[in-house]
């Protein structure tokens, strides 16, 4: 009997709803699976394995053309995926078609045994209670967490949950108390932990920084996600204002672009970039760059290296520098420092070896303080030319020697050749050959005697050479003042607690290092440097980790801790210069919904600083969310604020600065100042990776995250200074 010939919507259309249950065996490696269609098939997979299942052709769409190696093949379907299409052979049923896969909210384990579920095993123990559960679906409480990597648990819809904003977990009311949330998706908790391992990064010459916070603020159903069995993950974030692309290896390898145009790459492995042409960088701002172990750079070619401004070196172990001048006749190094001036501090020795000859000319007067004495050993000639001008014989100069004892040796003679020559400031001439001399006779007075008579000594000597008896006046040399030596302080960490006064501060050395550079300079221009806010790290928000309790997170304050406690019991624990209420609007003060206190804070400011910060968010466009305002001074101490921080006087505020631009950010400096606000500290991270900027309104002073001027970041320096801070 002939095979029957179809035409497909000519002899009806057969749809089927189906569950894959098969996608590795395809022999002809087409992307097929096999389907156990609802209606069609039995559950039974005794009576109709999965083997036995026909191969089902997967639609892809017109963008793919699925040919040649074309496109995205093979199709991403998993085992256990329920998909929906039709028959070809409407009579025959053996030539299924998939149109496309379909969601839903998984709400019991699959059994590998039963069809209409995914055959595979979660364990091959058969002892196992996961050998009788399927791999898909999967819950979070006891799905393997090699591939359970989004977390998801039954009765959740399979929507990605990056796709519902679970930055904070989501809630699952039909399995769970009402309220108590879910983890949240495995790749955001484990970056916030990653996150927390790079919370202090140094750098050369300025503060540390942290690893950025994930800019996740995904909005349903704005944010579009792709993710593999494997846990690769691949977003394009369409939330207004919080605009994102983020590509996620499972290792933890990531990019991600923010809603600021902001970039953040990193690399848990090794990082290759191989340019067989040129490459090209332009960097706006600053560059910092800190390698935590060797550094090699190979030139094999010319190396040109200009700089505008200041060039700083610091190495705290050895430097070594070798030039070959390989291939060349002679070779030359040549350093040339115009209108400026070089020192050179060296605590040890000091060895110069030079191959060949050394010439030093010097164009004014030369100083050399030698503590412990001078030796010098010459094979050859010295030639000591002093004073004479190369142009002609103008006596130009002269050397004066001041020491106890003045010894010279030689073998053969000393020459000396001067107009005059007085030894031992002496004022009696010298006889030498051809000088008249006594010829010692009773002196008649005759042709050859021309001396007194009787005397018998020399009477008439050099009038060049004299040889004196009055010792010398010697000058003691000057040592070297205290400040000229290279200092070090071995225990920067134990300095910076001890002017803090935080026995268990929790920094790193670099850190303190950079700390002690800021209190220094702040010092050196008049500013107490227990003023400005050196450690302050946001109240924990975002996840930091507190520098003196080491609490990770938010630390509350005392009302918000105890919301409970009277205004006179909070008045105990309050240090501000006037009994003002929490600054809200019902206790009269016009917010006009443009301060946001984050529930921990304590909202008790000056209403001075409170009206400066309304005008403030009047004029940037948007709410400010204040994430620390009153402190007492427990509190102050928790938080690792300045001791004189103003904070404790109601005076200070620390605004969140999340996903914003440097232009944004620049902009913000420009108008807190015009909305009258003094004190600016900025941090861009914030050594607990959280974004946020110090308002107040006790003093003009500006400040980086050391709690220095000097620390300020490059990108904010500009703006200070043509708003007449001090830098």
């Amino acid at each position: 009997m002939p095979a029957p010939i179809h035409f497909m919507g000519l002899d009806g259309f057969v749809w089927f709803v189906g569950v894959v249950e098969d996608r590795v065996n395809d022999p002809s490696k087409l992307g097929r699976v096999r389907v156990r269609c609802l209606g069609h098939h039995t559950e039974d997979r005794k009576l109709l394995p999965t083997d036995a299942l026909p191969w089902a052709h997967v639609m892809h769409p017109v963008t793919d053309p699925s040919m040649q190696g074309m496109g995205n093949t093979p199709s991403f379907l998993v085992e256990g995926t329920w998909v929906f299409g039709f028959f070809m052979d409407a009579d025959m049923k053996q030539q299924p078609v998939i149109m496309g896969s379909l969601p839903g909210v998984p709400n019991r384990e699959g059994t590998p045994e039963v069809g209409f579920n995914d055959p595979n095993r979660r364990s091959e123990d058969e002892n196992s209670f996961d050998y009788y559960q399927s791999v898909y679906p999967q819950s979070s409480a006891g799905a393997d967490t090699s591939t359970a990597k989004s977390g998801h648990d039954l009765d959740e819809s399979d929507t990605n949950r990056l796709a519902r904003n679970d930055k904070a977990g989501i809630d699952n009311p039909d399995d769970l108390d009402e309220g108590t949330p879910i983890n949240q998706h495995k790749m955001l908790a484990d970056k916030a932990t990653d996150q927390a391992n790079y919370v202090y990064i140094p750098v050369a010459g300025s503060s540390p920084f942290a690893q950025p916070t994930s800019a996740y603020e995904a909005e349903y159903p704005k944010n579009h996600v792709y993710e593999s069995e494997s846990g690769h993950i691949r977003e394009y974030d369409d939330t207004s204002k919080k605009e994102r692309i983020h590509e996620y290896h499972r290792t933890g390898t990531f990019y991600e672009i923010d809603g600021g145009g902001n970039r953040t790459i990193k690399i848990v492995g090794d990082g290759y970039h191989i340019v067989a042409g040129s490459d090209y960088a332009y960097v706006g701002g600053t560059v910092n760059l800190t390698v935590e172990s060797n550094c090699n750079t190979y030139v094999k070619g010319d190396y040109n290296l200009q700089v505008d401004g200041d060039m700083e070196v610091y190495v705290k172990g050895n430097k070594k520098e070798t030039i070959l001048c390989q291939g060349l006749t002679t070779g030359s190094v040549t350093q040339i420092i115009k209108n400026g001036t070089k020192t050179v501090s060296v605590d040890g020795a000091v060895s110069e070896i030079y191959g060949s000859t050394l010439t030093t000319s010097v164009k004014d007067k030369v100083t050399q303080t030698f503590v412990q004495g001078l030796q010098t050993n010459i094979t050859g000639a010295y030639d000591l030319d002093v004073g004479t001008n190369p142009n002609d014989s103008t006596i130009i100069g002269s050397i004066a020697i001041n020491t106890p004892t003045f010894d010279i040796d030689s073998v053969t003679s000393i020459a000396m050749d001067s107009a005059n020559i007085n030894l031992n400031q002496g004022t009696k001439g010298a006889a030498r050959v051809d000088d008249p001399a006594d010829t010692g006779d009773a002196g008649t007075g005759g042709h050859f005697d021309v001396n007194s008579a009787g005397t018998d000594k020399i009477e008439s000597g050099s009038t060049t050479v004299f040889i004196g008896t009055t010792a010398p006046t010697i000058t003691e040399p000057t040592l070297l003042e205290a400040t000229d030596n290279l200092t070090i302080d071995e225990d920067p960490v134990a300095t910076v607690k001890n002017a803090y006064g935080f026995s268990n501060l929790d920094i790193d050395k670099t850190y303190a290092d950079a700390i002690l550079e800021g209190r220094n300079t702040e010092t050196a221009a008049g500013v107490d440097p227990d003023i400005n806010e050196g450690i302050e790290y946001g109240d924990g928000y975002g996840g930091g980790k507190s520098p003196t309790t080491a609490q990770v997170g938010v630390i509350k304050t005392e009302a918000a801790e105890n919301p409970d406690l009277t205004e006179a019991q909070l008045a105990k624990n309050y240090s501000g210069q006037s009994d003002f209420k929490p600054y809200t609007s019902i206790n009269g003060y016009n917010t006009e919904d443009r301060l946001t206190f984050l529930s921990h804070t304590d909202t008790r400011i000056s209403p001075v600083l409170g009206q400066a910060l309304e005008d403030l968010a009047k004029a940037y466009g948007a709410t400010l969310t204040i994430t620390s305002a009153y402190r007492s001074p427990s509190y102050n101490a928790q938080v690792g604020g300045a001791k004189k921080s103003k904070h404790q006087e109601g005076l200070a505020c620390d605004i969140l600065m999340n996903n914003t631009t440097k232009a944004q950010r620049l902009d913000f400096i420009t108008k807190a100042s015009e909305a009258g606000i003094q004190g600016i500290g900025t941090y861009f991270p914030s050594t607990s990776g959280a974004n946020f900027v110090h308002l107040d309104i006790g003093g003009v002073r500006q400040w980086g995250p050391t709690g220095s001027r000097r620390s300020q970041y490059g990108w904010a320096k500009s703006t200070f200074k043509s708003l007449g801070y001090a830098l």
